[in-house]
């Protein structure tokens, strides 16, 4: 079963002395600075897409998950939508080999902190909460004809424009799911749904599972989606709209154990 229980966003942080947030970039040029294919931060590319700004002659250093990441998966795949990606979507990446493989979102928010002319991509928690403070780009938006700041409004908006779901048990149906470059106007171009993947039918798990705690995890899974999403906010993500909720609702309804519904 997929569950969707929250949604996200993953922005690029970088640490450029002198600059703010609200450096602008496309995918296209973000797909170059990832793939080595621009090395300094004063490359024609990034500078026409910031007029406004001096930037330096220094070599940008890049920050990568050295680890199996969906932050990976969901970053790639946005840097996929510009023919200039050719190292496809996946949870690992084949990276330039001067760049910095770090473990985990704080271990690459760490290295962008550390490291001056760096850039790396992290989740929306680790650039609006990090401390020292951590700046990070507005991304072009194709449908909004603008560069759009990460923000829990403007992740927000990309999920408001999902009209239907697949069902929980229909797994191929959700590959091709998901929210980036939403056609929302003001809506954040890198942002995702985060899962819960369960069985449907809960007593594969043989003896270490027993019809209590298959209607306990049943129980928790409901709380995630509905009461758990006041947590949502506080830890800046974004609370799942009410269609998704009634389709992980729908979908929680079908899990069982010994064929018996555990949620009606």
């Amino acid at each position: 079963m997929t569950i969707p229980d929250t949604i996200g966003a993953v922005v690029i942080a970088y640490n450029l002395p002198g600059i703010g947030n609200g450096l602008q970039l496309n995918a296209t040029v973000a797909a170059d600075i990832f793939d080595g294919t621009i090395a300094n931060w004063n490359n024609t590319e990034i500078q026409q897409l910031n007029p406004t700004l001096t930037l330096p002659g220094n070599t940008i250093t890049i920050a990568h998950r050295s680890d199996s990441s969906g932050t990976t998966f969901v970053f790639s795949g946005w840097l996929s939508s510009s023919p200039h990606w050719t190292l496809g979507q996946s949870k690992t990446i084949n990276w330039p080999a001067s760049s910095i493989g770090a473990n985990g979102n704080p271990g690459v928010a760490a290295v962008v902190q550390g490291t001056k002319y760096s850039i790396g991509y992290v989740e929306l928690d680790y650039a609006l909460s990090a401390s020292p403070a951590i700046t990070y780009a507005n991304i072009w938006s194709v449908a909004s004809n603008a560069y759009i700041a990460p923000t829990i409004a403007s992740t927000a908006l990309a999920a408001s424009g999902v009209s239907s779901l697949p069902a929980g048990d229909n797994a191929t149906a959700w590959q091709p799911v998901n929210l980036l470059n939403s056609q929302t106007n003001g809506a954040y171009p890198i942002v995702t749904f985060s899962y819960i993947m369960v069985f449907k039918e809960l007593n594969v798990y043989g003896s270490a599972m027993t019809q209590a705690l298959a209607q306990d995890l049943v129980n928790y899974l409901w709380f995630v989606v509905h009461q758990g999403q006041n947590q949502a906010g506080p830890l800046y993500y974004v609370a799942l709209p009410a269609n998704v909720v009634a389709n992980a609702e729908a979908s929680l309804r079908l899990i069982t154990y010994n064929g018996q519904q555990l949620h009606s």
